[in-house]
């Protein structure tokens, strides 16, 4: 299984690939922000990793932390714009698709997300509790609807059961 786990900061994503990589033999990819490059370069970056987790899905589960998307509600928030653009997103989601990864939105709600921004902060890029709620909205919205970049995502919530829907 190739599995992208994406939402806010403070969503749970690194919690949740750490308990379905048990006993660590899966492979744990992990992006950031890419400063500095162009949408070419970002392009790449995500187009060589999806190669390299499809090559080690053949012995091993692969778990990405942050998918292409990611870009286009990050973007435009800390930067005015995303880097990549509709053609980029389709592209890389179509190849995701081609490569059977499973593509997974963790939305614990905006309660949650305001508990665990008031507790231990690791190297998060949100810095206050209304960015934090405009970016889960962002998510929200995009995934909610026919964006580029948008297909078959399974949008976790509390009480949902993602596991099942997984396998």
């Amino acid at each position: 299984m190739i599995l992208y786990v994406t939402g806010p900061d403070f969503a749970g994503k690194s919690t949740l690939i750490q308990k379905l990589n048990k006993g660590n033999k899966g492979l744990v990819l992990h992006n950031g922000t890419y400063p500095g490059l162009d949408t070419q370069e970002l392009f790449q970056v995500y187009r060589n990793q999806l190669d390299m987790a499809v090559r080690a899905n053949e012995s091993r589960d692969v778990f990405i932390d942050r998918a292409p998307i990611d870009e286009a509600i990050y973007g435009p928030i800390f930067r005015e714009k995303s880097r990549l653009g509709a053609l980029e997103l389709i592209s890389l989601d179509l190849t995701a698709e081609r490569f059977g990864v499973k593509k997974l939105f963790l939305d614990p709600g905006d309660a949650t997300l305001i508990e665990r921004f008031r507790g231990d902060r690791g190297d998060d890029l949100v810095e206050r509790e209304d960015q934090l709620l405009e970016i889960a909205d962002a998510y929200r919205g995009y995934l909610g609807a026919s964006r580029p970049g948008a297909t078959n995502w399974i949008h976790w919530t509390p009480g949902h059961d993602f596991i099942a829907s997984l396998l």
